[in-house]
């Protein structure tokens, strides 16, 4: 099974065949609690089921029981048969990598039929003054905690989260470099970008979208369809493997781009029909990013 995923994160990767390699052993389900999942066996009411073995289980539990309730008892089996195309992608923290990669597969083999992890795009520790973030700290150490969102909007938030993104290594949250990311490249590179190509729309062409001149086709094989068309590619694949933050690095190439062509052509001293060409393939350019950057 872990043979047939080799493009797994190298640390989750290492971790699953760390533990194959020591040989695999025993590993009790219960503890000693008064509290918890009581086992469902006779001669063992002090026994609870542990944690991390009935909580795998609610992925698959939570899907039974959203059916149910449904009304469609059997629909919880399109994402889980193994004969059906679902994709399931599992993410979680490194020090969850174990369980997702080992214990949950285990599970799932023994009960047979059901589709395995796909992906476990487990992250690194994101770390504030060296110390990990943690939804149990003080605030000072909360990532998340409403005093960020009182100083940012969540959408920068989101974006910082997905460029700074520990996916292969403990990264180093810092709130000067946050600062730089909003003003740098959010603002100056693809804000600049959106506000001149839609303001000279707004003052060239009543705030419409210009008719491209009567030669003009977006031809995938030159000129700016091949490369929005190339960039599609490669983001998605990037996507599809879970390599976030490369697929936003490469977005990032894209806004710099088309940029550098906006500010080459200079559009605001052309006439026209050049004008409106360049105008015209702004603007595409700007639905391309908008793609692109939609799921950060």
């Amino acid at each position: 099974y872990l043979e047939q995923h080799p493009d797994w994160r190298p640390g989750t990767r290492k971790v699953a065949e760390n533990f194959l390699a020591e040989g695999l052993h025993p590993t009790p389900i219960t503890r000693d609690l008064d509290w918890g999942i009581r086992l469902p066996l006779d001669g063992y009411d002090a026994k609870r089921l542990y944690v991390w073995f009935e909580a795998l289980i609610g992925y698959l539990s939570a899907s039974k029981e959203w059916a149910v309730r449904a009304g469609r008892p059997d629909a919880w089996r399109k994402f889980w048969d193994e004969r059906e195309p679902a994709r399931h992608y599992y993410f979680c923290g490194k020090d969850n990598k174990f369980h997702h990669t080992i214990l949950w597969p285990g599970i799932l083999l023994g009960v047979g039929g059901l589709h395995l992890p796909d992906d476990v795009p487990a992250n690194e520790w994101l770390l504030i003054a060296g110390g990990k973030v943690s939804k149990s700290r003080p605030a000072g150490r909360d990532a998340f905690h409403p005093s960020l969102l009182a100083a940012y909007p969540p959408d920068v938030i989101r974006f910082y989260a997905a460029l700074l993104a520990p996916e292969n290594h403990d990264t180093e949250l810092d709130w000067d470099e946050l600062e730089q990311v909003r003003d740098d490249i959010l603002a100056d590179q693809f804000g600049n970008l959106v506000q001149r190509t839609l303001v000279l729309a707004r003052e060239r062409y009543a705030g419409r979208i210009p008719l491209p001149p009567p030669d003009w086709a977006l031809d995938l094989s030159g000129g700016a369809g091949a490369e929005i068309a190339l960039a599609h590619r490669e983001i998605g694949e990037r996507y599809e493997r879970v390599r976030l933050k490369a697929a936003l690095d490469r977005t990032l190439d894209a806004v710099r781009e088309a940029n550098r062509r906006f500010h080459e052509a200079k559009p605001w001293q052309l006439a026209e029909p050049e004008r409106a060409r360049v105008v015209y393939e702004a603007i595409w350019r700007l639905k391309a990013l908008a793609i692109w950057l939609a799921p950060v």
